[in-house]
């Protein structure tokens, strides 16, 4: 467990606490616990329908199927008697490296009842691992950033929406924050393994952390990585033989078409759900994108930079969690990306807790985040698709629709601003000093 720091503002936990400090943490703790069991495990215990799709390819996959003939995948969840999905037509096409479906082979292998109910159980649990390994660092965290860690898991609404629905997001970016404390606690080799697990569970995901992994100069980790991804790749180009060109075909095919036709494409039915830039501007995503690139990325790299040649450590713990920040923030406005994939907002958030204060705006940094969070601890467009159904018809059929999860973008994009800057402060104040 992490060590707690006694402090005049935070004592000791040998001395009594103020009961109704405590009583009022306890509810606060009671109610959150709630809301992750009622809007994650319980309904990912009756739901989990968007990993059906995982499910069919990986056995399709080791039964030698096209995993990425749509076709397919329906017949397999009819034959393997899924429940609740039938006609199956929610599926979509299937996007997903090949290397997902080997990661999934051991719920695959099992009947969908029993391999929902397992990755309810891993989707659930994983979180709560992610979140001790704060403390497998030597750095030193206080009782009132536990608390307030674990706050911010409880009542994360995409971490929530993401573990109902079955999301491989909720694997893969637990896994790519369990990653970085190994690599902080001297274990690169470790973990280098978990982030590839992290990178095929949901590619997209783990991109940012990936990049932060080359910005802190973990070379062994991504070394392993890319050993296992090019290992893999062999392995299923041998077990695909002569088909390769078919199902590198077929992957294409259906990338072109969720990007003109889809569900979730521009003009799709379900845009609205979208949280990237697509839906801020829909004719300029390409530019906007690119533009948003050339901030980060330059940023980023270049205090990377400055920082190896001030100290071959790496870089200072009050700058990393802002780098981080700004990758993941990124990353979800260039890249496609639905609301429970702001999950990976928590890796920046629980690494900026665990960094403790911060001398530079310290402030300022607690305010942008503390508005930046605050679309994501109440998900408005559930609530009014529950609360209020007979909405549903209307709004799908209006561009009104469109703007249930405006809020959402527009908060991404200021939070992506105000990291960027707080990015040139901190190199402005590296500058001065040197």
């Amino acid at each position: 467990m992490p060590t707690l720091l006694p402090s005049p503002e935070n004592p000791p936990l040998s001395q009594p606490v103020r009961p109704g400090l405590r009583f009022l943490v306890a509810i606060v703790l009671l109610v959150g616990i709630s809301q992750y069991l009622v809007r994650g495990t319980y309904r990912a215990l009756k739901g989990s329908g968007d990993f059906s799709g995982p499910y069919a390819a990986s056995r399709v996959f080791w039964q030698g199927g096209n995993t990425y003939d749509t076709e397919t995948l329906r017949n397999e969840l009819k034959a393997a008697q899924v429940p609740g999905l039938t006609p199956y037509s929610h599926i979509a096409s299937c996007l997903y490296p090949p290397q997902t479906f080997v990661l999934y082979s051991p719920l695959g292998l099992l009947k969908w009842q029993y391999a929902k109910f397992l990755l309810a159980l891993i989707n659930s649990i994983l979180p709560i691992v992610a979140l001790a390994s704060l403390s497998w660092t030597d750095r030193q965290i206080d009782f009132r950033t536990l608390i307030m860690a674990l706050m911010l898991v409880l009542f994360w609404a995409p971490l929530h929406s993401g573990i109902g629905l079955g999301q491989p997001a909720v694997v893969s970016v637990s896994l790519s924050l369990i990653a970085m404390q190994l690599a902080a606690s001297n274990r690169q080799g470790l973990a280098g393994w978990v982030l590839a697990a992290s990178v095929f569970a949901k590619v997209h995901d783990a991109l940012p952390v990936v990049i932060y992994f080359a910005l802190r100069r973990w070379w062994k980790s991504l070394l392993i990585l890319a050993v296992v991804g090019a290992i893999s790749t062999v392995f299923i180009g041998m077990w695909w033989g002569t088909d390769t060109q078919t199902m590198i075909q077929t992957l294409l095919k259906n990338y072109r078409f969720e990007q003109d036709r889809g569900l979730m494409s521009p003009s799709g039915p379900m845009n609205w759900q979208r949280i990237d830039v697509s839906s801020l501007w829909p004719g300029r995503t390409l530019g906007m994108a690119v533009l948003l690139t050339v901030i980060a990325l330059p940023l980023t790299g270049l205090l990377a930079w400055r920082d190896r040649n001030r100290d071959t450590s790496g870089c200072p713990t009050k700058t990393q969690a802002i780098s981080l920040a700004c990758l993941s923030l990124w990353s979800l406005l260039v890249v496609y990306h639905r609301y429970y994939d702001a999950h990976v907002l928590l890796v920046p958030l629980l690494h900026g807790l665990q960094a403790g204060p911060w001398n530079i705006d310290s402030m300022k940094v607690k305010w942008a985040a503390g508005i930046g969070v605050l679309p994501f601890l109440a998900p408005l467009a559930a609530m009014v698709y529950t609360w209020w159904p007979e909405w549903r018809a209307p709004l799908h059929a209006s561009d009104v629709g469109q703007l249930l999860m405006l809020h959402v973008n527009l908060v991404l994009l200021i939070a992506f601003f105000c990291s960027a800057w707080l990015l040139t402060r901190t190199l402005r104040n590296a500058g001065s000093n040197d």
